[in-house]
């Protein structure tokens, strides 16, 4: 954020809660500079907009379209870091495929309890594979879980971010 900063770009934005401190600091130090953070929240900096997200809404539909989808009837979610964020894709997710499927069954992993957890891609395939041969889920979905999760072929895995949707079938 600082060397940004130091470059003149009027509006540096950054992506997570995990920048809340590192933005804090360095918005003071660079009050002419806009700063943007998503998924976080920084009260009294003028120069500091906080985006944040009904994560909730958007998992419904996710998880709606999941158990659609689904030919076995289960369905799996893998988190990164359990943290209420992400517990509240979980929740959305949940939702949503029980209001389309009252009886789906969906089973729900996480890689972690820090930050590492959102940069392990094999901690992140390790939980898509078990739950999908373990459980014989037919889709998977992560809001924000290592980018592996998604590599099993002939199979359904969802996301919020373009970045992190695709269909593998």
């Amino acid at each position: 954020m600082r060397l940004l900063s130091g470059e003149k770009y009027d509006l540096i934005f950054g992506i997570g809660f995990l920048f809340t401190d590192s933005i804090t600091r360095v918005a003071k130090d660079f009050p002419n500079v806009k700063f943007a953070i998503v998924d976080g929240f920084i009260a009294d900096q003028p120069n500091v907009v906080s985006l944040l997200f009904k994560e909730q809404e958007g998992s419904f539909l996710v998880g709606a379209a999941a158990a659609l989808k689904s030919t076995t009837g289960k369905i799996g979610f893998v988190g990164g870091m359990k943290i209420p964020l992400i517990e509240k894709f979980e929740a959305g997710y949940i939702a949503g495929a029980k209001y389309v499927k009252k009886n789906i069954q969906v089973f729900s992993e996480y890689a972690g309890t820090t930050g590492e957890a959102f940069r392990d891609p094999v901690k992140g395939k390790e939980l898509a594979w078990r739950s999908t041969i373990a459980e014989r889920t037919s889709s998977i979905t992560r809001p924000a879980a290592p980018a592996s999760a998604s590599s099993k072929p002939r199979w359904y895995s969802g996301g919020w971010r373009l970045a992190s949707t695709r269909i593998s079938r």
